[in-house]
């Protein structure tokens, strides 16, 4: 079950800012703003999980198939910038 945002296309996160693909929520430690390389990919971090889950990341995707298809793994996550 987890692993994807159930956010649709145009909806808010929780900085206020409309979902998009490069978006990822992050701990709270993490400022809004903040870019993290994921794989071979960086991301921004604008959006927050429930508290239960401020050790994790979860990367935003465009459709529920592809969130489903990368599925839940362990990543090495470098913060670039925060």
């Amino acid at each position: 079950r987890g692993g994807f945002a159930r956010v649709a296309p145009g909806r808010v996160t929780a900085s206020g800012r409309r979902v998009f693909d490069g978006l990822v929520a992050c701990p709270r430690a993490l400022p809004f703003g903040t870019k993290v390389r994921i794989g071979d990919r960086t991301y921004h971090c604008y959006d927050r999980l429930h508290r239960k889950f401020d050790d994790r990341f979860d990367i935003w995707m465009t459709t529920k198939n592809a969130a489903l298809e990368f599925g839940k793994r362990r990543l090495f996550i470098e913060v670039m910038e925060g």
